[in-house]
């Protein structure tokens, strides 16, 4: 098979729509997996001891949604910006392709996380929560949790 054809729905007067029949109004791809997330730190990457090690992802089209959670997790030798990467696919690079991570329920930073994924890699980088410029790094102690959530589009 080559995907659900959507062509003959009703025409859309949104921008930047495509036209009947192209390949924008076939759905090609869906997928479900795991996946094992890095922890990284830009000057030095530490050791996790964590109660979970995977993820999980849901790519339909070049959509792709991840989640993580780890309830207990020991992180130490970390130093420098924090970043989370080896996410299952790479971010599509270029304009409307950027995507923010929304964490909760987590004490594994200096400071409240928000963060984006870099376009065109495979990883986030973590910022202070409303402040695009203030990286944020990992809490080297025992007994760190960590939940977030993703939705990007693949390259």
């Amino acid at each position: 098979g080559k995907g659900i054809d959507f062509s003959a729905q009703t025409a859309t007067s949104a921008s930047g729509s495509t036209t009947s029949g192209s390949p924008g109004e076939i759905l090609d791809h869906y997928e479900e997996g795991t996946w094992t997330p890095s922890f990284l730190g830009t000057t030095t990457t530490g050791t996790n001891s964590s109660n979970n090690t995977t993820g999980t992802y849901t790519k339909i089209g070049d959509i792709v949604q991840c989640s993580y959670y780890d309830s207990s997790s020991d992180k130490s030798g970390y130093a420098g910006n924090a970043q989370i990467g080896n996410f299952p696919f790479p971010v599509k690079s270029g304009s409307g392709s950027f995507a923010c991570l929304v964490f909760s329920h987590t004490n594994a930073f200096n400071g409240a996380p928000g963060g984006y994924m870099q376009q065109g890699a495979s990883y986030a980088n973590v910022m202070a929560t409303g402040d695009g410029t203030t990286s944020l790094s990992w809490d080297n102690a025992n007994g760190r949790y960590l939940m977030f959530s993703v939705v990007y589009r693949a390259a």
